[in-house]
Parts: structure tokens; C-alpha cells; sequence
């Protein structure tokens, strides 16, 4: 039947219908937790990617055995923002994690007025991207609002963050699809 057929009553049922469908899913949209656009959105997220986070702490934010041994699982960490802000900013001694400030132990205190000196060959590294206080404060705040706080489980959105419509999330996303879960747990 054409559409000049319909009787007019059809019309506003088709309409209504259309709203009532825009209504459910912009409730729907509202209501699910933040996507990967949205968490593209924080500037936190390019400073992750481009500083070296990845490398050792992984998209997923767990960590894993790397040529440092194993970094931080950011998801299990307990460390407030400040303490957070203060790692990226000086790093930790005795560990492989480097400082990304550039005045760190110098004109910036670290744990404690720490001094160069101080700390011998527990010194950490100079990162290979040094880091405003801001950028530092925003990576700080990406990784508590991002990871802090959650389980273990793969999350196709921090996938396809970091990697797109890649491969890997797609077979992440297949796998979820089929029952198979995302993996989780510490080992990834």
C-alpha cells in the first residue's frame, strides 16, 4: 500500500512508534556507562598512549610481566590521586617505573625532599617523554577515573580506545558475543 494509502490514523501510529523507539534509545544511551568515545574525550588518554604507559601497564590497565618485572595493576591500586601524581611525577626508586617531571628531585619534592644523592642506584629513570604538572594531573586523573576501582575483566571499550576497530577487538568482541568473556584476571 502507498504510502498516500494509509489512512491518517496509521500515520500518527507509525509516528508515535518512532518516538516512543528515539525515547527508549536515548534512555538506553543515557543510562549505559561511559563508552570508548567517551573516554577519548579526557586528555588523559593521549598522554597515556604517547608517554610509554602502555608498555608497561598495558590498555587494560592491569599490568603485566614485562622487561621491568610487573608494573601496577592500576585496576587493584589503592594509591589516591595525590600519591598517583607523585609516582608519574618522580617515578619509584628502586623500580624500573621512570620519572616524568622534568624538575623531579631537583626543585620538585619528592617523597619526602628525596634528593638525586639520596637515593644512589635506586634513582628511577628520566622517561623517554618528560611531562608538564598538568599533563601529569590529567594522566593521574584518566587512570583513577578509568581504572581504578574495577574487576579484572577485559572491557571492549578500553580495547577499542586504544586499538580501534583492530583485529583484537573484534576477536574480543566475538568471543563475548559467543559466551566466551573477555579473559581477566591478573595474568593478562
Amino acid at each position: 500500500m502507498a504510502r498516500s494509502q494509509l489512512p491518517a490514523s496509521a500515520g500518527v501510529r507509525i509516528a508515535r512508534s518512532v518516538a516512543a523507539i528515539a525515547g527508549l534509545v536515548l534512555a538506553v544511551a543515557m543510562a549505559a556507562p561511559a563508552s570508548a568515545q567517551d573516554k577519548v574525550k579526557h586528555p588523559g588518554v593521549s598522554i597515556y598512549k604517547s608517554s610509554g604507559c602502555l608498555a608497561c601497564h598495558k590498555w587494560h590497565g592491569m599490568g603485566g610481566p614485562g622487561y621491568g618485572g610487573t608494573p601496577i595493576n592500576f585496576r587493584e591500586s589503592q594509591l589516591t590521586k595525590e600519591q598517583m601524581i607523585e609516582v608519574i611525577a618522580c617515578g619509584r626508586p628502586g623500580t624500573t617505573m621512570p620519572f616524568h617531571a622534568k624538575d623531579a628531585y631537583d626543585s620538585l619534592s619528592c617523597y619526602g625532599d628525596m634528593k638525586q644523592e639520596d637515593l644512589g642506584e635506586d634513582m628511577p629513570g628520566k622517561a623517554q617523554r618528560l611531562l608538564s604538572l598538568r599533563q601529569i594531573e590529567s594522566l593521574a586523573d584518566f587512570i583513577a577515573t578509568n581504572y581504578q576501582g574495577r574487576d579484572n575483566q577485559l572491557d571492549l571499550g578500553d580495547c577499542r580506545l586504544f586499538f580501534g576497530t583492530s583485529k583484537m577487538c573484534t576477536n574480543m568482541e566475538a568471543a563475548a558475543a559467543a559466551g566466551g568473556g573477555g579473559g581477566g584476571g591478573g595474568s593478562h
